[in-house]
């Protein structure tokens, strides 16, 4: 055991005491003398030896996300987020594992709107300075290709109302062709008694095969409409997707 020196506040006596005790009375006037108790205030990452802090913790983290092992990474992130919930790279973090990526830089080439995540809204929240910019940039990068990818859609939308509309253009035009040929074909099998005159013959050939040969293209066509439709269903669905995530944002 130690002793602890002490100062008697009432007449000035130098005491010398067990550290164990909180208290004394001083020899000298009788008062009773207490021990103060230091207090250490720590502020900031503390970090104990043998205990990993958040730091080390998303290191390992992000190792494990350039590896592709994405469980490993996503349980470190939950353990870095519950010592610090305000991290913002550990939002960024959990992101990346969510969306299967490997590398940061490829927030900014995923198909997917990063603007609408709750992780990434986080991130911006959380994060400051030049982080917060480079989060900042890789937001309107993907931001970019999504408006893009739209674009591009809203084209091969335009290019196939164009083309259907050409279709069915000849649409009409092949069926007033058959219209007219089996009219016409039935006509003159009317009009002209049997034998008909070879000129007749001919006429009723040419037009008889006319509808035959407008027919056949009209199904070609028909069965091309068809897929474009599908097409057209399919791009109207994507469009629809996009918008309701910028929507969501």
């Amino acid at each position: 055991m130690g002793l602890v020196s002490l100062k008697c506040p009432e007449c000035g006596a130098e005491l010398d005491i067990d550290d164990s005790r909180e208290y004394a009375f001083c020899s000298y006037c009788g008062s009773k003398v207490m021990r103060e108790k230091t207090r250490i205030e720590l502020s900031g990452s503390v970090s104990v030896k043998g205990i990993a802090g958040a730091d080390s913790l998303l290191q390992r983290a992000f190792i494990f996300l350039e590896d592709g092992d994405f469980s490993s990474a996503g349980q470190y992130i939950e353990r870095v987020l519950d010592l610090e919930p305000q991290c913002a790279k550990a939002y960024i973090g959990r992101f990346m594992v969510e969306n299967g990526l490997r590398d940061i830089e490829e927030i900014g080439t995923i198909d997917l709107y990063a603007g609408n995540s709750s992780d990434f809204k986080r991130a911006l929240e959380f994060s400051s300075g030049e982080e917060h910019a480079y989060y900042q940039r890789l937001a309107e990068r993907n931001g970019e290709l999504h408006k893009k990818k739209q674009d591009s859609y809203y084209a091969a939308r335009n290019e196939i109302l164009r083309k259907m509309d050409y279709l069915n253009r000849m649409r009409f035009i092949l069926i007033l062709v058959i219209v007219v040929s089996v009219a016409a074909f039935f006509v003159l099998a009317v009009a002209f008694a049997s034998p008909a005159p070879e000129i007749v013959q001919i006429f009723s050939r040419i037009f008889f095969f006319t509808a035959i040969i407008s027919g056949i293209i009209l199904g070609f066509k028909a069965k091309k409409r068809t897929a474009l439709v599908i097409e057209m269903s399919r791009i109207d669905y994507e469009l629809n997707k996009l918008n309701l995530e910028r929507m969501q944002n």
